[in-house]
């Protein structure tokens, strides 16, 4: 769960962190 866990924060993160580079 552990690992599973990181990876999807891991994801989101950097899912966040291209709409914030995104102009809008």
């Amino acid at each position: 769960i552990g690992i599973e866990c990181k990876l999807s924060a891991e994801e989101l993160a950097h899912e966040i962190q291209q709409t914030f580079h995104q102009p809008y």
